[in-house]
């Protein structure tokens, strides 16, 4: 064999000893093709002899003839070069990252002009931010890996909620990291969910350097969000997971890039180097999503110029802006990834989809797909078709879904809309209440009066179960005469049904916080209208003493039972409850004079702040009992020990510091009662 012409493609990633070894005598024409601002070759010794290197420049190992000849040097001036100047891939608003950095004449071709949005989120192009460190990973055979947990449970999340849009295919979505630690972590905490396809490059790399399935990343060190059900979505294709040198010359629809670095330092590693930075922005074809620290990149000029563009479009930041096909006027946004589940559980909303069932009612459950879906939606998400056979763990995630609602609605709502709310009635210019036509105003907590309604049955239920079992008993006067089997039965029995008639009165008074709460947030809109002696207030102080004494009782049961669990949920509640009303109160005082004081006026006085701080403390410590009674060991308990912690954040604070919506906010959601029981 003695060809005369030798045509090399990706001629930028060969070594030149390798290229140089195809020069056999009779070769007359080479043509290279490549592009020498992407990836260089790949040196095994990456970290000793790569041009990133001092040592590195010295050998240029990693320097391939291509990119030699086409930037020249000292004494060698560089060759002609023919280059393509018009790309097809990426919306225009993503190729501009690389065109002011790299490709100073890019031009985007008319197929990329009219390029379709992502589905299920508001922007096809952001930069989530976070201030969570990294971490360092296993050991390679050439040193350390960095990670990044929350980035894990970030991308993990982001690809949950993009293919139960119902619209993707595995192959559709990619999620590149350049760290070799973090791609065996977000391996292990998507494989949870999706058949996951790794490149052989990526494969080998990792073999290379001591990475195999003998210490790969184990489960219980990659927790990903406590409310994502498990089991695999059914796909028929893999999601792509790789490097960034490991996607070199793919593409994806849909890109989600985990940066992994995070420190005071600004220490990029990897991702300083121009080349690396083009390639892993210029694989995208519809949307791409970045997650990482912005404070730790802008160190490097090209990462500066990106967030500074994805800045000028109001596409950076702590929340990403979610959009729901059903109703895309809603606001969604997620800044955790635990928000996914509570403000998109099914990749839409938390409204109703209101498209009706078979049997005419209306499906709770606002879903991102089809119309079609809704008719094979089981009758337990329709409000009128025999909600008996509704579990407690439905209820909940039904209480999850409107105080959604209420939050959204109570966040965008101004003074005299929140009085409207509060009161449930209309409002006309000259702000005096009546009606405004002859419907009467929707009754805001329709929905919670229905979830009551259904505990109330369930309890009953379980009564007239007790009760049944009770005579039962009586009637059997020779208890020694019961079989066994029986006697064992009605032992396990017991259990199980005090603790679902505890239960169902937990729940009940979840939605009755969940009332009071949102009543609060109104309160804090109204101004004014919520200052002490109002109706607003009057109200506000009647539910606070009914539902601190009703929680009182339900303590003390819960306590006798031994059921810590649920005394653990019963005393958060109480506790939530007893440090919205200190905070309402000092919110009272400030519209009363002008002045915080952080007590009633009857409190005043030389000891009134040092009563009422007292008074918060006696909170705090109700919150550490509580900690007290949590099961550490428990996975189902993450989201109690969470609640915990969020609240004790704000222990290190003097109360005239704490505002209410601050505090309301930050203790977020109820815990959850049944985490696993569908009834």
């Amino acid at each position: 064999m003695k060809p005369k012409v030798i045509i090399c493609e990706e001629a930028a990633e060969v070594m030149e000893p390798r290229m140089m070894a195809a020069f056999i005598p009779g070769v007359e024409h080479l043509i290279q093709i490549g592009d020498h601002q992407q990836l260089r070759p790949f040196v095994k010794n990456s970290l000793q002899f790569s041009m990133e290197t001092k040592v590195g420049k010295h050998y240029q190992l990693d320097r391939s003839l291509f990119e030699r000849r086409v930037t020249g040097e000292p004494g060698m001036k560089p060759l002609a070069v023919i280059q393509l100047n018009e790309q097809q891939r990426m919306p225009p608003e993503i190729s501009a990252l690389i065109r002011t950095n790299v490709y100073k004449d890019l031009q985007d071709g008319s197929r990329v002009m009219n390029r379709p949005m992502v589905v299920g989120l508001r922007q096809r192009l952001f930069w989530w931010d976070h201030d969570h460190e990294e971490g360092i990973g296993l050991n390679a055979a050439e040193g350390m890996s960095y990670t990044n947990s929350v980035e894990v449970e970030m991308a993990t999340a982001l690809v949950r909620h993009l293919v139960r849009q119902g619209v993707y295919e595995g192959k559709d979505i990619a999620i590149l990291t350049p760290y070799a630690g973090q791609l065996l972590k977000l391996q292990a905490a998507l494989d949870e969910h999706f058949e996951i396809v790794l490149s052989e490059r990526d494969e080998e790399r990792l073999a290379a350097q001591g990475f195999d399935k003998k210490n790969k990343v184990r489960e219980s060190e990659t927790q990903t969000q406590t409310f994502l059900p498990s089991g695999k979505m059914q796909m028929s294709e893999g999601i792509r997971l790789a490097t960034v040198d490991g996607f070199q010359g793919e593409q994806a629809k849909i890109i989600i890039i985990s940066l992994v670095r995070s420190n005071k330092k600004s220490k990029v590693g990897f991702l300083k180097l121009k080349n690396r930075i083009n390639v892993l922005l210029s694989r995208v074809q519809h949307g791409m999503y970045l997650i990482g620290n912005t404070a730790t990149f802008p160190a490097v000029d090209m990462w500066k110029d990106v967030y500074r563009q994805i800045s000028a479009r109001n596409a950076a930041g702590p929340s990403i802006p979610l959009c729901c096909p059903r109703h895309p006027k809603t606001s969604i946004y997620c800044t955790s990834p635990e928000d996914f589940a509570s403000l998109s559980p099914e990749g839409g909303c938390t409204l109703a989809c209101v498209d009706r069932l078979p049997c005419q009612g209306t499906c709770w459950l606002c879903r991102s797909y089809d119309e079609e879906i809704c008719i094979t939606v089981e009758h337990k998400t329709c409000e009128i078709c025999q909600p008996s056979i509704w579990g407690l763990g439905d209820i909940e995630r039904m209480l999850a879904f409107v105080e959604g609602q209420l939050r959204q609605s109570a966040d965008v709502a101004d003074g005299d809309t929140a009085k409207q709310h509060f009161l449930g009635k209309n409002l006309d210019g000259k702000d005096q209440t009546r009606a405004t036509d002859k419907t009467a105003a929707p009754d805001r907590y329709e929905s919670c009066y229905k979830l009551l309604a259904l505990c109330q049955q369930t309890q009953e239920r379980m009564m007239a179960h007790d009760s049944l079992t009770a005579a039962m008993n009586g009637l059997s006067l020779d208890r020694s005469s019961q079989p066994q089997a029986q006697t064992d039965a009605q032992k396990l029995s017991v259990i199980p049904a005090e603790l679902e008639l505890l239960g169902a009165r937990l729940i009940d008074h979840k939605v009755q916080e969940a009332i009071l709460r949102d009543k609060f947030r109104l309160s804090v809109m109204m101004g004014d209208e919520a200052k002490s002696g109002t109706t607003a207030d009057i109200e506000l102080e009647r539910s606070v003493v009914s539902l601190l004494r009703t929680g009182t009782v339900l303590l003390e049961d819960c306590s006798k039972a031994k059921l810590p669990r649920l005394a653990f949920i019963a005393l958060i509640l109480y506790a939530r409850v007893a440090l919205m009303v200190l905070l309402y109160r000092q919110s009272q005082d400030l519209l009363n004079d002008g002045t915080v004081s952080s007590v009633r006026p009857s409190e005043t006085g030389a000891s009134g702040e040092n009563e009422v701080t007292g008074r918060l403390e006696r909170i705090f410590k109700l919150f550490v009992t509580a900690k007290g009674l949590c099961d550490e060991s428990s996975e189902e308990d993450a989201d109690l020990r969470r609640c915990v912690q969020e609240v004790l954040k704000f222990r290190k604070q003097h109360v005239n510091k704490l505002t209410l919506k601050e505090v309301v906010e930050g203790i977020g959601e109820a815990p959850v009662v049944f985490v696993s029981r569908s009834g």
